[in-house]
């Protein structure tokens, strides 16, 4: 995902942690556009101590930087938060800039020229840089303010908060989870997956499912790249993360992460249960 379909792709907060014998199943994912703090940052910063006043009823345009734009089903997606944007609030008037080519390189230069939007989505690995240089200003006042709490959405806390610093509000959700195929279950007679599906379980129902000869997986690992949202779903759900809390180092080579590996290459290599990417 573009922006902060991010960011650091973590799950939101872990709980107890699920090990080998459990089903790999928590959800992922990838939000983001960040606020930008440049107009705030001149004057030092939003004091938390002095909330933000209330929404004046007087016409104003904001600037939103994004590069979900255009006949895609992500531009569909733009275009259809700001319709229902101006239905709420019709004294606004949201002016959308392209992010075009490389986000990160048009974010840069768009910050140097001090020319960034009000608005922006964000790429991953800027947004530490810039929050430890003060840039984005703390939405917390103003989401208090106006009687938003983050408790009514799904959210991933390490995208959006920084330092306890709230930075990104959620603008889309992105699940990266299991499914499954009713109608194969069907044919091959197998029972739906239960609750307490066992990963030895699930990797032995794929078995049963396999059909290699006829392009017929049990299990599909979608993890064919280095992005963070496509690793990260298996390595929570085994108690692992990909950053350590202070963002200054991977923890990909800590035990969940490693066991989280092995599991998917013993399913694809050793299990024959998954297409080799």
């Amino acid at each position: 995902m573009s922006g902060m379909e991010t960011g650091a792709g973590a799950a939101p907060a872990a709980g107890p942690r699920v090990t080998r014998g459990r089903l790999l199943r928590r959800a992922a994912v990838a939000l983001a556009p960040l606020a930008s703090g440049a107009g705030l940052a001149a004057c030092g910063g939003q004091s938390a101590a002095q909330p933000p006043a209330a929404p004046s009823s007087q016409p104003v345009t904001l600037v939103l930087n994004t590069d979900w734009i255009g006949a895609s089903p992500r531009g569909q997606v733009t275009e259809g938060a700001l319709k229902e944007y101006r239905t709420r609030f019709p004294n606004v008037t949201v002016q959308t800039e392209p992010l075009d080519g490389d986000t990160a390189d048009k974010l840069t230069a768009l910050i140097v020229s001090d020319t960034i939007g009000d608005v922006s989505l964000w790429t991953h690995h800027l947004v530490v840089y810039f929050a430890r240089r003060n840039f984005f200003a703390d939405l917390g006042p103003y989401l208090k303010a106006n009687a938003f709490s983050m408790d009514d959405v799904y959210f991933i806390p390490e995208i959006c908060y920084f330092e306890k610093k709230l930075l990104a509000v959620p603008f889309q959700l992105n699940l990266f989870d299991w499914t499954y195929n009713k109608t194969l279950f069907r044919q091959k007679g197998i029972a739906a997956p239960p609750e307490s599906w066992t990963f030895d379980q699930m990797v032995e129902t794929a078995r049963r499912l396999t059909d290699a000869e006829q392009n017929v997986w049990g299990l599909d690992w979608s993890i064919t790249t280095g992005n963070p949202n496509l690793w990260v779903t298996p390595i929570r759900a085994n108690g692992g993360a990909l950053l350590n809390p202070a963002f200054t180092k991977t923890t990909l080579n800590e035990p969940a992460a490693v066991e989280t590996a092995q599991l998917i290459v013993d399913v694809i290599n050793k299990h024959q249960a998954a297409p080799a990417r």
